[in-house]
Formats: C-alpha cells, structure tokens, sequence
C-alpha cells in the first residue's frame, strides 16, 4: 500500500512524502496508455507553445507591414497563454525535480495559483477573440493557427487537470 506522510509545522502540512509502492488498483486515467497519451499531449504542446512564439517573431521581425488586426493579436494573446502554461509547467516540475525528500506545500501553491489564472485569461482571450473572427477577415493559415492554439492549449489543460496541476494542498 502507499504511505503518505505529511511533514507538519504548526498544525499545517508544509510538505508531503509519498511512499515508493503502490499497490491500489489503478483507475482508467491512472492507467499506463492514458498517461502515455498524456505525454505526448505534453511534448507536442511544449514544443508547439515554446516554437511558435519564436517563429512569430522572428516572421513579424522580417515582415515589412508592421500592422496587424485585432483578431491576430488576440490570437498570438492565445498563444502567449499557452506559453506561459507550458512555461509554468516545466518550472513547477524542474523544481519538484530539485526537492528533497519532502516537497513544500509553498513551492507549489504559486504554480496552482498561476495556472487558475491563466486558465481564466485564455477563456476571456477565446471568448474575445470569437468576436473579432466573424468580424474580420481572417486568413485561413491564421484560422488554423488559431484553432491549433486552442486545441492543443485545451488538450495540455485537461492533461494537467488530470495530472492534478491545479488541485490545492
């Protein structure tokens, strides 16, 4: 069975310690396949979300006409999102990586916080942005891009909700 201990200090749990086996019965989203899916959601949009900002820029650097519509920059908005969850997510592991045995309560919290409010900026991006696309006349490679970003953000935010990434200790 696995052991869960909680390091206290002044009544509060300030870090916990899980045990090395498990042996309760895995649920379906707990299973192997599923968490393999669930990786390579996780790889596909890291690298989408840390290369396409790169590719954007250095596009916007080379193009001439510096002017953009708003739907386009609610969609590179979107993209920004998405790279700061991706961002947040790899700080968070890095330094649960980097913890001791026990892992404080305090270095998690913020990352939670951040993805809550990142989760409510790419919904008002989203809703704002569904305006300005009826409205203006967007190109399809720009749809695509943007429904890719929402796809691939909304896949990666249901990874990280069935990953427990925004469950408060």
């Amino acid at each position: 069975m696995s052991e869960i201990y909680f390091k206290m200090e002044n009544g509060k749990p300030t870090g916990i310690l899980v045990g090395a086996f498990d042996a309760i019965p895995q649920t379906f989203r707990q299973s192997m396949p599923v968490f393999i899916i669930g990786m390579a959601i996780v790889v596909i949009s890291v690298l989408f979300f840390i290369l396409m900002p790169i590719i954007l820029l250095i596009k916007f650097l080379l193009k001439k006409e510096k002017k953009s519509s708003r739907f386009i920059c609610l969609s590179n908005c979107l993209l920004l999102v998405g790279t700061l969850f991706v961002l947040n997510f790899i700080f968070l592991i890095l330094s649960l990586v980097q913890a001791n045995v026990f892992i404080q309560t305090s270095m998690i919290t913020p990352h939670i916080w951040i993805n809550y409010i990142l989760l409510a900026a790419s919904v008002v991006v989203i809703i704002v942005s569904q305006n300005y696309l009826k409205r203006d006349n967007v190109e399809k490679k720009s749809k695509l891009l943007y429904f890719s970003t929402i796809s691939l953000l909304t896949l990666f935010i249901f990874v990280l909700w069935n990953w427990n990434y925004f469950v408060m200790m």
